[in-house]
């Protein structure tokens, strides 16, 4: 879905407890899975961006990601509604969108404390992952396996 048509949608609906997220997503597996529906348990709408084949070779490398963008967004819309490629980094869309929460993995601190700092209107709530799951893992494992 376009970022535009979900802002419409948005101001439609009204949903009194709006939250964002945003990841890569890449090789979709139960982690994420997890992640996302306790994101969605937290507010009444939950709009995710999923980073864009070019946001991710430059922050996790050439060889990334697996999956294209287009593939990673299908899997996300699977189990939410509002789902769109992100293009620019999470700052431009928090800052049109207003949610009231935004969600940041556990294991990334960093991320949740300088959108804090950046982002006054919103609340950041952090969100334990599943250790045990990885796509870097998965994606190894394929590799070493050709």
């Amino acid at each position: 879905m376009r970022f535009s048509q979900i802002i419409i949608d948005i101001k439609l609906s009204k949903p009194q407890y709006l939250g964002y997220v945003s990841g890569v997503f890449d090789v979709f597996h139960q982690g994420h899975q997890k992640y996302i529906e306790k994101c969605q348990q937290k507010c009444d709408a939950l709009v995710i961006g999923v980073d864009s084949d070019h946001r991710v070779k430059e922050m996790k490398g050439p060889s990334r990601p697996f999956d294209d963008q287009y593939l990673r967004e299908k899997n996300v819309e699977r189990i939410n509604e509002y789902v769109f490629v992100k293009m620019l980094p999470s700052s431009r869309y928090i800052n049109v969108l207003r949610p009231n929460v935004l969600f940041y993995p556990s294991d990334a601190p960093e991320k949740g404390e300088k959108l804090t700092k950046l982002h006054k209107c919103c609340k950041v709530i952090m969100i334990e992952v599943t250790p045990s799951v990885s796509s870097t893992n998965i994606i190894n494992s394929i590799v070493s396996s050709l």
